[in-house]
């Protein structure tokens, strides 16, 4: 059984309460934000987004996110830097070239300033719209093993969902289609292809 799946591109009134999955916070905190090359969001992703959580906040709708989503977003975050450094660089054989973002930390200590306060103000955006929903306590590895194999989640999916599933919180607003496999959840999603695939 497959999780329903809405077209957040033609609700006008949602209402209720909605998890913002990883890729949706990252949208919307970073909105006009600088990526590398050939790395910046499809138009339907920075458009729909950002305004369909714009919307919730209008209808007053409650916003959930996860810290495991935070944990990916610095990741992801990291990622654009790495790329933004590169793009500059344009030759793979510089010192200056940055090939794991580990060397982004130790030998780009201006840049990696930089990147932490514009993850700071993400985060700071974040939290002025919604709330972390609480993580599992006690944790069950075979749980969260059952989440992975099962629904073929990554870690970080089969930890958010996880989360959601502990409180019982069923909306996810995600442009990611491996959730659609989840049982009950329902997916908010512009994603073309996962909606044709409904």
């Amino acid at each position: 059984m497959s999780a329903p799946i809405h077209n957040l591109r033609n609700l006008t009134k949602p209402s209720g309460t909605f998890l913002l999955d990883t890729n949706v916070l990252l949208w919307y905190t970073y909105e006009g934000g600088i990526y590398p090359a050939g790395k910046s969001p499809q138009g339907y992703q920075s458009y729909y987004y950002p305004e369909f959580v714009k919307l919730l906040l209008t209808e007053k709708a409650k916003i959930y996110y996860s810290i495991f989503s935070l944990a990916e977003l610095y990741h992801t975050v990291e990622k654009i830097y790495v790329g933004l450094i590169n793009d500059r660089v344009n030759d793979e054989n510089s010192s200056n070239y940055i090939k794991y973002p580990k060397q982004l930390r130790t030998n780009h200590p201006i840049e990696k300033q930089r990147m932490d306060r514009t993850f700071e103000g993400m985060c700071t955006d974040i939290e002025a719209i919604g709330s972390p929903i609480p993580t599992p306590d006690p944790f069950n590895k075979e749980r969260l093993m059952s989440y992975i194999q099962d629904y073929k989640l990554d870690a970080f999916d089969a930890m958010i969902y996880y989360s959601m599933n502990n409180c019982g919180l069923e909306n996810i607003v995600t442009d990611d289609g491996d959730f659609k496999n989840v049982n009950g959840l329902h997916l908010y999603t512009a994603n073309n292809t996962v909606l044709k695939n409904r």
